[in-house]
């Protein structure tokens, strides 16, 4: 990993949040046809290679805890709460964003909850 102190490129910030609020738009607006899987699948795998190239080209990202909340939501969705709660678990230790890390935070005692239920 680069040191913290590596000034961030201004162009690939730009690129890496335009890729983020890209992902968000798949995430949150374009809705899976209901019932149908590969729909769900196609969507979700759109939203992962859209944050997954931000941590290959800009792994310091500013908002890297955004892109790691995001992946587990997806993960989520996709119905694999186990990475769900590693992605989850790496926005709320690396969140610089308070707002962020709660959210994670509430997420993985969701979970910490339905598990217990069974």
């Amino acid at each position: 990993a680069l040191p913290i102190s590596t000034p961030r490129d201004p162009e690939q910030e730009k690129q890496s949040y335009k890729s983020l609020d890209a992902a968000k738009f798949y995430f949150y607006k374009r809705k899976p046809v209901k019932g149908d899987k590969d729909s769900v699948a196609r969507l979700n795998k759109a939203v992962l290679d859209r944050l997954q190239e931000i941590l290959d080209l800009n792994p310091g990202f500013g908002r890297v805890d955004e892109v790691y909340f995001l992946m587990g939501e997806v993960h989520h969705r996709g119905g694999d709460s186990e990475k769900a709660v590693e992605y989850w678990t790496k926005a709320a230790k690396e969140g610089a964003d308070e707002k962020i890390k709660a959210e994670a935070q509430k997420r993985l005692d969701e979970n910490q909850n339905q598990k217990k239920k069974g």
